[in-house]
């Protein structure tokens, strides 16, 4: 949260999700959750990256998502 964001519907929420033992129960609350913070729009994306990523099928336990192409690297292996 590095620009600060606060919402005191977010702060009551996020403990009532983070405080039942399943996540299909925390599921309503997550999802009340980001309903609140896109209401809010704390954040304006002017750009966003456009990056194509191909990777040889030998290369297994890869996972390229919006957290971006290398977050698990560490994970990667090799069969040839």
């Amino acid at each position: 949260n590095i620009t600060g964001y606060s919402s005191p519907v977010v702060d009551s929420l996020v403990p009532l999700a983070q405080g039942v033992p399943t996540a299909d129960e925390a599921a309503g609350y997550w999802r009340a959750t980001a309903a609140a913070i896109a209401q809010d729009r704390p954040y304006a994306f002017l750009w966003f990256f456009s990056d194509i990523a191909a990777i040889r099928n030998e290369v297994r336990s890869t996972r390229i998502d919006t957290y971006g192409m290398y977050q698990n690297l560490h994970e990667w292996s090799f069969e040839p």
